[in-house]
């Protein structure tokens, strides 16, 4: 299964559409957002960061549960456990999430 602490190759994969930036990390992307004053990138930027968030809490909440014997353990259940987990955080970050996007998108654009 993923490590749900490894944040770093969580904030790597996070695929902004749009984004022309020339570094593709988070970092890059934010900056980019900040420097051009792209209030649409420095939202949907924020609004990812806080998938990601969510995510690694769906995680950590998984990993608490005991493994169900009707599905077995396998690497084909880990990965869609994983991916369903990262599909429920960016339908929490969509719906408003825990409010950490808007926060952000707030403190990073000035207002």
């Amino acid at each position: 299964m993923i490590n749900p602490i490894d944040t770093q190759s969580l904030l790597d994969s996070i695929n902004i559409q749009g984004s022309t930036a020339k570094e593709s990390t988070f970092a890059g992307i934010l900056n980019e957002a900040v420097n051009k004053k792209d209030d649409v990138l420095l939202k949907q930027t924020c609004k990812d960061l806080e998938s990601v968030m969510v995510s690694i809490v769906l995680r950590s909440m998984r990993a608490t549960v005991p493994k169900d014997s009707l599905y077995g353990d396998s690497l084909g259940t880990d990965v869609f456990t994983s991916m369903l987990d990262d599909e429920y955080a960016k339908k929490i970050s969509d719906a408003g999430g825990f409010g950490l996007a808007d926060m952000l998108y707030k403190q990073l654009s000035g207002n």
